[in-house]
């Protein structure tokens, strides 16, 4: 037999603990649903902020020029011409507009470092370049291995990374030296020639 006390203290207990009714969840869910809960917006007036500096930054940042202002699609064609043109002299035979290959005293005069060719290079350094404009780089008359190429020559600083014109059918490679960066401009790829040159 339960004692009555029991049943008195159970049915206290089941009263306090009891789920409130199906309604109230019911009406709590429609209550969300209905109304979803707001994001905050300044996250995006943050991230539109940044991405805004950022552009202004990169439109104003300097970018390298050539010696004469050039970009690097702009020097790319000048030296495009030019080795066409020195192509169509005769590169470096009589005719061909150059200078002759005193190469250290030149740099020196220019650029305020020396630059010389390695003794036993297969380079033949040829002359300066004196033909149509080149943008403000030394311009080198040179062959390696018999094959022609002019070799362009730049401070650091005003080096705007140069870019043939695609349908200029020319390679180009790219070297630092000391303070300058050196190109060649040939038919073929020409990097092994940059390794010529160094600084005395």
């Amino acid at each position: 037999m339960t004692d009555p006390l029991d049943l008195r203290l159970d049915e206290s207990l089941r009263a306090a603990f009891a789920p409130p009714p199906a309604s109230t969840f019911t009406a709590a869910a429609a209550r969300a649903v209905g109304r979803p809960r707001a994001l905050p917006r300044w996250p995006w007036f943050v991230a539109a902020a940044a991405l805004l500096v950022v552009a202004v930054l990169m439109a104003a940042w300097p970018r390298p020029r050539g010696p004469e202002g050039h970009d690097g699609r702009e020097l790319g064609a000048l030296w495009a011409a030019a080795y066409h043109d020195a192509e169509a002299q005769g590169f470096g035979v009589e005719g061909c507009p150059r200078t002759g290959a005193d190469l250290c005293n030149a740099c020196e005069k220019r650029f305020s470092c020396r630059l010389a060719v390695a003794k036993g290079s297969d380079l033949a350094l040829l002359g300066t370049y004196e033909g149509r404009p080149t943008g403000g780089s030394m311009t080198l008359l040179a062959r390696a291995g018999g094959e022609p190429l002019c070799v362009c020559v730049l401070p650091q600083r005003q080096d705007p990374r140069v870019k043939l014109p695609r349908d200029s059918g020319l390679h180009l490679a790219r070297r630092e030296l000391g303070d300058l960066v050196l190109y060649a401009v040939a038919k073929s790829p020409a990097r092994g020639a940059l390794d010529s040159f160094v600084v005395p």
